[in-house]
């Protein structure tokens, strides 16, 4: 019997809710010896594969969805669709899913040109806020970073 893979905002919480029970079961057996090993070393790790799996995804689907505004500027004397759904209906059905929330790819018009994001990771839309680099001395003090989605920004 062949199993469906789950569509990536489900592997995300699935693998969410195998961390929190790895990390329960180490707290009740904390003093005791823990008696699986490779379980208790790879298990962890399990959910940022996912994560860097769907970043990479969102990435790759931000792109691709940023060429389609560039057609419509061509195609309409240099001006940008208001949103995703003005494009040509072809391939307004088209537009690739966020893999971190299962919601279409995000697409806001900017001054001089566009953005197109995935909510990233924390699964929170933050009208395309993109991620700032810490200092490593902010780092090292366990600041938490911004908010932020993972952004393709298009200016002209």
């Amino acid at each position: 019997m062949a199993r469906s893979i789950s569509p990536c905002p489900e592997r995300l919480r699935i693998s969410e809710t195998v961390s929190i029970n790895v990390a329960q079961a180490r707290v009740r057996l904390k003093g005791e010896k823990w008696p699986f090993i490779l379980s208790g070393l790879l298990l962890p790790s399990l959910g940022k594969v996912f994560e860097k799996a769907a970043a990479h995804s969102a990435h790759c689907r931000a792109a691709a969805v940023s060429l389609a505004p560039e057609q419509f500027r061509l195609d309409h004397n240099g001006s940008l669709p208001e949103s995703l759904h003005e494009l040509a209906p072809a391939s307004a059905g088209k537009i690739p899913t966020d893999p971190f929330d299962g919601m279409q790819i995000r697409y806001k018009r900017l001054a001089h040109g566009y953005l197109v994001y995935s909510v990233g990771p924390d699964g929170e839309d933050n009208e395309g806020a993109e991620r700032k680099e810490l200092s490593n001395a902010r780092r090292l003090s366990d600041a938490a970073a911004p908010p932020y989605n993972i952004t393709i920004k298009v200016e002209r």
